[in-house]
């Protein structure tokens, strides 16, 4: 009895869950069958879409997770079992509430299976692909396709005084120090003792910036900011001296990657920032000072420029095919003495290491690891100071050699043009047409008068003919009672080329075609290098020329100091400042580099201002390497006069400062 009261109440519940209610009581089997039917079709109606659904969800995780293949198998048969039942409820008459409660209760389980599921797999991470990296050392991992390496890491140094910067200090024998007012302003000096490992390392953090990761996931809907953790790791698992910033982890929807993944809407392309300890006792560090023989080299250089200067000096026209040959393979021994010094260059090796992106689901904390394409490294550049021990010997200023120059250009380019000379016009030298075309031989022609019963010359020209009657000199006699026209022939051929043969030809035209050359690379730069980056590259490329035969007796220190270069317009050559230069007003760009283009001594900070003449400032820059216009600054200037300032920090802490006064037209 009491069970009959109790399903009668479930009833109830079922009847009002599922919005369908009891008026009355029916008398009749046939009314009671429609009520039935009604409350089966109901409950039916509630039940049927949720199996279905269930159903569906099962087979989209069928497969996809193995550690949930036996209980999706299991899942499967469960809602077989409930879809057989939901299907024949109308045989449930006499308990369908029960029945339905049953349903309603395995169903339940099944969803909160499914949903379990569903969690796990939304955490789930297939793969992660490493797609490039940046860093202050390489901007860009993929400079080479095909050759899946990336690098962390950030170039370093050990400070070798105490200092801060910017300051009125500047390496000795280089650049010009500035005063107090030519950084009046900048709000951040950099400080830093003796000792002291630059960049010094982030005070919350203990870490230098080690560069940007970009990197991929699968499936390309987990959140990477869900994550439990990203680690960079060796093959053995063990964590890197560089560590990954995970709070720092965001999706990139600017950057386009050269040799890369180009991000597409299907999928995030997310980026991290990397710190390196770079006071870690496994740090992997490249020192070229310690790994490259310098001095060697350096010997090796002077000897060949040397060698090569005295076979110019002992050349000529007899012996110059047997001097080249000999000085060819003097050079070339020379040579390869230099390449066999880099190549005992002992390169300390690099870990290999893997991104390792972690999750934790029902099962636990689980990870996945990418190829093992990451190298990890500190790199210690040169100093601005480096090689003044290399050589003994006088040194040079590029900057008064520059200025030199710029006067020397200067006078050249306005005597060519106010002279209108056209040098292409210019013909290569032969005497070769004018032997053939002039008239080398002439005639003497003499002729006489009978004065008194005497013949007397009356007469004495040079002809370019022999005159009609006249006698040859060289088988007649002049008569001395007879009037008559004698000749003699002059033929200048020989004694001219005796002249002519002293004449360097051969010397001369390859002068007028230096010229021709000269004034095509003047003429013709801007045409031939249309980019910004083309033109600094190709004058860096001039200057590193220019003076590199120097370094056989300056050392590197004048080819490893800051320069600043700029560019009035792109009409206009990049070119260097010179004190009293005159720069067109209007958008200048700044290029603050050296002429290595900082391959070989970067500097780790720069300070760029434009001051005009009532002290203020057109433009005051302080950047840290990384930053972003750390490379290239742009200044509108109108006319005036201004000074240009840049100062340059390498990682020992030397800095060297150039002033530059300027008129703006």
């Amino acid at each position: 009895m009491k069970k009959k009261i109790i399903n009668g109440i479930l009833m109830v519940a079922l009847v009002g869950a599922t919005s369908t209610s009891f008026v009355s009581c029916k008398d009749t089997s046939e009314d009671v069958k429609t009520d039935l039917m009604a409350q089966v079709n109901a409950v039916k109606a509630n039940l049927e879409p949720r199996v279905e659904q269930a159903e569906k969800d099962i087979d989209a995780l069928e497969g996809r997770m193995t550690t949930a293949e036996g209980d999706i198998k299991t899942l499967k048969s469960d809602v077989t079992s409930l879809k057989n039942r939901v299907s024949t409820l109308e045989q449930e008459k006499d308990s369908l509430a029960q029945v339905t409660k049953t349903i309603e209760g395995q169903l339940s389980k099944v969803e909160t299976k499914i949903n379990t599921i569903v969690e796990a797999l939304s955490k789930m991470v297939t793969s992660v692909t490493v797609n490039a990296t940046s860093t202050s050392i390489l901007e860009n991992s993929k400079l080479f396709p095909g050759l899946d390496v990336q690098f962390l890491g950030t170039a370093m140094g050990k400070a070798t005084t105490t200092g801060k910067f910017p300051s009125t200090t500047t390496m000795e024998g280089h650049g010009t120090a500035l005063e107090a007012a030519d950084f009046a302003g900048v709000k951040e000096i950099y400080k830093w003792s003796n000792g002291d490992i630059l960049p010094k390392a982030d005070e919350d953090t203990e870490v230098a910036d080690a560069g940007t990761l970009w990197f991929t996931l699968n499936p390309s809907n987990v959140v990477a900011t869900d994550l439990k953790a990203l680690k960079l790791v060796d093959s053995q698992g063990n964590e890197s001296f560089v560590t990954i910033n995970k709070d720092s982890v965001k999706v990139d929807d600017e950057t386009v990657l050269s040799w890369g993944v180009t991000r597409g809407a299907e999928f995030n392309l997310w980026k991290v920032q990397a710190g390196i300890n770079l006071e870690a006792t496994d740090l992997a560090t490249i020192d070229p000072v310690k790994i490259i023989d310098y001095k060697s080299i350096a010997s090796d250089v002077r000897s060949m420029l040397s060698e090569i200067k005295a076979a110019a000096k002992t050349a000529n026209s007899s012996n110059y095919a047997s001097v080249t040959k000999t000085a060819a393979k003097d050079v070339l021994k020379n040579s390869t003495q230099i390449v066999a010094s880099l190549l005992k260059a002992k390169v300390p090796s690099l870990p290999a290491l893997a991104l390792q992106a972690q999750w934790e689901d029902t099962v636990g904390v689980r990870s996945v690891l990418s190829d093992y394409s990451i190298a990890a490294t500190a790199y210690k550049p040169l100093s601005f100071d480096f090689g003044k021990d290399l050589i003994e010997g006088r040194t040079i200023s590029l900057d008064k050699a520059d200025k030199a120059a710029a006067k020397i250009i200067d006078k050249v380019m306005d005597k060519i043009n106010r002279a209108g000379v056209k040098i292409q016009a210019i013909p290569e030298i032969s005497f070769d047409a004018a032997y053939a075309s002039a008239n080398l031989k002439n005639y003497l022609v003499i002729t006489t008068t009978v004065t008194g019963g005497n013949a007397v010359i009356s007469n004495v020209v040079i002809a370019t003919t022999v005159p009609a009657g006249a006698k040859d000199l060289a088988s007649n006699n002049i008569s001395t009672t007879t009037a008559g026209t004698y000749f003699t022939a002059i033929d200048l051929t020989n004694d001219i080329k005796t002249v002519t043969n002293a004449i360097p030809v051969a010397e001369l035209n390859a002068l007028i075609a230096e010229a021709k050359q000269a004034l095509i690379d003047i003429t013709a730069f801007a045409d031939r290098t249309k980019t910004f980056e083309a033109r600094v590259s190709d004058f860096l490329e001039r200057e590193l020329n220019r003076v590199v035969t120097k370094v056989s007796t300056d050392g590197l220190t004048r080819i490893l100091e800051p320069i600043i270069l700029f560019q009035a317009g792109e009409n206009y050559n990049v070119t260097r400042f010179v004190d009293g230069a005159t720069v067109p007003a209007g958008e200048i760009t700044l290029i603050p580099t050296t002429m290595t283009n900082e391959l070989l001594a970067p500097a780790f900070k720069k300070y760029v201002a434009v001051k005009a003449a009532d002290g203020s400032f057109a433009l005051q820059s302080l950047k840290t390497k990384g930053d972003k216009d750390f490379n290239k600054l742009t200044v509108n200037l109108k006319a005036g006069n201004y000074t240009v300032i840049y100062s340059a920090l390498d990682f020992y802490g030397n800095q060297v400062s150039k002033k530059y006064d300027i008129v703006v037209k």
